[in-house]
Order: structure tokens, then sequence, then C-alpha cells
């Protein structure tokens, strides 16, 4: 075990993440072009160059979900959606603070890639968690504005896996999103979610999918039957997720 940085994982992964969100927001339905556009996106000089890499030092670590959970800052379903007893950055840690405790509000002004979306994501689903015996009711209560369609793509994909991993015996919390490509016929928007799932990658496939089934959908998933993976993910996404 080495804290070095792994150059080869530094530069490949990034690109390979960036490929992996282009096969997301363009789902091509044609098999053979979908072949075609990802083999198009792996060539260098298409969408990637040489990497320029800049060293910067890490963000402060501060407590864990699991600490907010125990002190009782946080719903107890928290450490089930989110890593328990991965430690928080100091600047998302006070931003929970603020939010839940002292309910204030908060401008969040870190860089880029610091976890800016936890300092918002995190209060919101526990208040959400906490206003248990409404979420029977219908309605709308929280409200995500993003200016690029990008953004939004990316945080619907990151949605989907945590309220993916709620309990089953209690009110869950299901969202919905819209941009301008949002079908607005329920088969297309079947259809276009399906698409979309097909696109993952097999471990993103299977964030979706309950530790009871996670054995028999992991052989499933890298063989000739992952179209069945991708049902059963569809059918779970529209559990937590309107169309």
């Amino acid at each position: 075990m080495t804290n070095y940085l792994d150059p080869i994982a530094a530069t490949e992964k990034p690109r390979n993440d960036f490929i992996r969100y282009l096969l997301t927001a363009y789902p091509l339905r044609d098999s053979a072009l979908r072949t075609a556009f990802e083999q198009e996106l792996q060539q260098r000089g298409s969408i990637w160059q040489s990497p320029y890499l800049e060293g910067s030092q890490p963000y402060r670590p501060d407590c864990s979900v699991a600490d907010l959970v125990a002190e009782g800052v946080l719903h107890a379903e928290m450490s089930r959606l989110f890593l328990p007893h991965r430690p928080l950055y100091q600047h998302q840690a006070v931003a929970v603070r603020a939010v839940v405790e002292r309910q204030e509000n908060i401008i969040v002004a870190t860089g880029t890639g610091s976890g800016k979306t936890e300092c918002f994501l995190l209060p919101m689903i526990d208040q959400l968690l906490k206003e248990e015996g409404e979420l029977q009711a219908g309605g709308v209560r929280v409200l995500i504005l993003y200016p690029m369609n990008a953004l939004v793509n990316d945080q619907v994909k990151r949605l989907r896996q945590l309220l993916c991993r709620q309990s089953s015996n209690r009110p869950r919390i299901q969202f919905g999103f819209y941009t301008s490509r949002t079908e607005k016929e329920e088969k297309a928007a079947q259809q276009a979610l399906a698409d979309e799932l097909r696109a993952y990658s097999d471990d993103e496939l299977l964030s979706l999918i309950p530790s009871a089934e996670q054995a028999e959908m992991r052989e499933l998933v890298t063989g000739s039957r992952r179209e069945v993976v991708v049902t059963r993910a569809c059918e779970l996404v529209q559990e937590i997720q309107t169309l």
C-alpha cells in the first residue's frame, strides 16, 4: 500500500469517467452506432489529449456521517445512504452543522472536486428523512436548480444510487428531473431510461441493485444476460424516480 500518486490511474480515470458520461448523456439506441461512438471517443485527439497535472493540498478531513448520526445531528438512515465511516471534509461538516443544527442559509465557495454537492445534499436528504410522516403525501419539497444539462445528468446518476439504497420498510424519498431533453410520454421516458442504464458501466449498474441480489446480478451483468440486470435496475429506479 502506498500513498504515492498512481500516474496511470490519474490519467485513465478522468478520461474513462468523461467517456462514460458522454455515453450516458447521449444514449444511442442503435447498438452499432453506440459501439462506433464509444470507439471514436477512445481515440486520442477526439476528446482527450495527454494530461496536464497540477498538485494541490488535500482538503482537511473532519467527522464522518456515522459520527454525525451518533451525535444526533443526522437521521440514522443517512448511514445507509452514504458511506458512513468516510471522513467528510471540514467545510462539508461545517456546512451540515450550520444548516441542520442552526438552520442557517449557506454559500459554499470551495474549489472543483471539493465536494460542494454534499454540503447541500446531506442536509436536504436528512430533512426529508426527518419528515417521514409527510413523505406519504404528494407534493414537492425540494427544488435543485442547475445552469447546465450536464450538471443535471451527473447528479441524477448520483441520486439514483443514493435513493435506491433506502429501506423498503419506510416511506421512500422520490425525485424527478426536467431538462430540455426530458421525454414527456411515459413509454418514451421508460425507453430513454433503459437506454441510459444500458450505457452504465457494470459497477454503476450494480450500484442500483440491493445487496441481497448483488451476487446473482453480478454473474449476469458480465455475461450474455446483461439485459436482465438492466431490466431489474429500471424497475428499481422507477420506484424512486418519477418519469
